[in-house]
């Protein structure tokens, strides 16, 4: 059970705040533990889960900030990417992209597609995928093994 402690409330990954009169402010929450450290760009991994861990990051700093914490925030969230290797483009586009979101038009979507699931393997999966897409199949990429209890 969390525990109010200095007018602050730390719960789930929001912090929040009491502010005088009345009001609260909120924050990211992050453990005192916290090491910064997440999925490094030059890792072996599809770039869709690299920029994955990018844009996860940037909407949860900023969905979950209020409008005072949230350039601090921004802030903090990149330079750990910068620390994990990202390029500077990259973060500053997924930021502007969530801070100026284009409304999307649902009734324009295509019907599901057929997909198939592919470990990833860099030079083999990705050729497969290019054959696929003509025949409309998507292809999603997955990792190689995964942790199981």
């Amino acid at each position: 059970m969390e525990v109010e402690s200095e007018e602050s409330l730390p719960f789930l990954d929001v912090l929040i705040q009491k502010q005088p009169p009345h009001s609260f402010s909120y924050s990211v929450y992050r453990k005192p533990t916290h090491t910064n450290r997440y999925l490094n760009a030059q890792s072996h991994h599809h770039p869709a889960q690299l920029s994955s861990v990018v844009n996860t990051l940037v909407s949860r700093s900023i969905r979950l900030s209020d409008d005072n914490h949230r350039p601090s925030e921004i802030n903090s969230i990149r330079q750990t990417l910068l620390q994990n290797g990202y390029h500077k483009i990259q973060i500053n586009r997924s930021i502007q992209k969530h801070l100026n979101p284009i409304p999307s038009n649902k009734e324009n979507l295509p019907p599901d597609q057929p997909k198939t699931f592919l470990p990833f393997i860099k030079g083999v999966t990705d050729k497969i995928s290019r054959i696929l897409t003509p025949l409309n199949i998507k292809t999603v990429f997955t990792t190689h093994s995964k942790l199981c209890n």
